[in-house]
């Protein structure tokens, strides 16, 4: 998809194998692909990640006509992210368990929501060269596992600061792996604290007319659109733009052939993420 960024792939796939044997043909096949695979180890399969319909439909082509009905696909879907909308500071308390002294490590993290696009980012607010390496290893482990886990959907989040504020290991064994459990437990307080959203991509989408009736595109446009894009560089009487969730232009390529056969889809372009709606985030002040 023309402007997605290198390391997103927004469609993900899961396929399955009747037999284990034939996995090394199938990992042959996706290799040919610019396609990214996550093996699962419960079957002989796993999770493909696309970067557009067009490519989810040629991948499934080859993969059908080379193992037929030996071979599983799920339903596509989208790779969601989630997001924090406030800046907080958190202080947690990780209790670990070893015996009647019950040793317990403080952690203070602040957390502040980034650009979109920026990813997911770790400091230490700490003056240099007091806290290990190591430490801050351990800290930044535990989030980075954390994060991928989600706090809402089980999606991964992103584009977000964390500042290493403060720890004290109050009895527990100082090692990074206390400070990696101490951070993950601070992170999962982000659920109720930081506002998350579940975010999707969004795209914009230009269509040539070709001749056909600009009408009849925006009528196979209609649900599907978030909105018309004005611009100079495409006129009307040439082609048309819109801004479009990702999710909602599935099936729009066979739509417009009905509905407007001269009409050609010529671009998709990757345009952010932008928050999934729900009747809960519609009501937030912010």
């Amino acid at each position: 998809m023309i402007g997605l960024p290198a390391d997103y792939y927004p469609i993900e796939l899961a396929i399955e194998l009747f037999s284990a044997t034939e996995l090394p043909r199938l990992l042959d096949l996706i290799g040919e692909k610019d396609v990214r695979f996550e093996k699962l180890a419960e079957v002989p399969g796993g999770l493909l990640s696309l970067r557009s319909e067009t490519e989810l439909t040629s991948v499934l082509a080859t993969l059908k006509a080379a193992f037929g009905d030996r071979l599983m696909a799920g339903y596509p879907s989208i790779a969601y992210r989630e997001r924090i909308t406030r800046a907080v500071e958190i202080k947690h308390v990780q209790q670990h368990p070893a015996g009647p002294a019950q040793p317990f490590t403080h952690i203070r993290i602040r957390f502040y929501p980034l650009e979109p696009g920026s990813g997911f980012v770790f400091e230490s607010a700490l003056p240099a060269g007091v806290v290990p390496a190591e430490l801050l290893a351990g800290a930044e482990l535990g989030l980075s596992l954390a994060k991928d886990r989600g706090l809402l959907a089980g999606y991964p989040v992103t584009d977000f600061r964390a500042s290493l504020a403060g720890f004290d290991f109050c009895g527990a064994d100082p090692s990074p792996v206390a400070l990696q459990t101490a951070a993950r437990g601070a992170f999962q307080q982000l659920k109720m604290a930081a506002n998350p959203r579940l975010t999707e991509p969004s795209v914009d989408l230009t269509i040539r007319l070709n001749g056909a009736p600009a009408e009849e595109v925006r009528k196979a446009m209609d649900g599907r659109s978030e909105a018309e894009i004005a611009g100079t560089d495409f006129p009307q009487t040439i082609a048309l733009r819109f801004h479009a969730r990702l999710a909602h232009t599935f099936g729009f390529e066979a739509e417009l052939g009905r509905r407007a056969p001269r009409a050609q889809l010529t671009s998709i372009r990757f345009a952010g993420m932008i928050d999934v709606p729900s009747a809960e985030h519609d009501c937030d002040d912010d």
